[in-house]
């Protein structure tokens, strides 16, 4: 089954799990990961646009919730984030112009 998602949303959850492997893992290593996170933005970047169909649900929207000096939580889904980009990493909310609270 083919599941239409949101090429930015990729992208940024690309990023999240780059920046959550560089908390962990400052060396060497992480600049490989992040060479192999912009050759997978590119190759997203060319993917073609899906057809809209009648079946695409519409995209939750929430907003961070600070919970700490650097996770915020999803209101959507509740899932803990150590970075606060335009979506969420875990459910795909669209979080731009919400801000966070705390």
């Amino acid at each position: 089954m083919d599941d239409v998602i949101y090429r930015q949303a990729a992208i940024d959850a690309l990023w999240g799990l780059r920046r959550e492997q560089q908390m962990m893992d400052d060396t060497q290593r992480a600049d490989l990961v992040m060479q192999g996170i912009r050759l997978a933005e590119k190759a997203l970047s060319q993917l073609p646009k899906a057809q809209p169909t009648a079946d695409v649900p519409e995209r939750n929207v929430g907003k961070w919730i600070k919970v700490g000096d650097n996770s915020y939580r999803c209101s959507v889904c509740n899932e803990i984030s150590c970075c606060n980009g335009n979506f969420c990493p875990d459910c795909g909310a669209d979080m731009r112009e919400r801000g966070e609270d705390g």
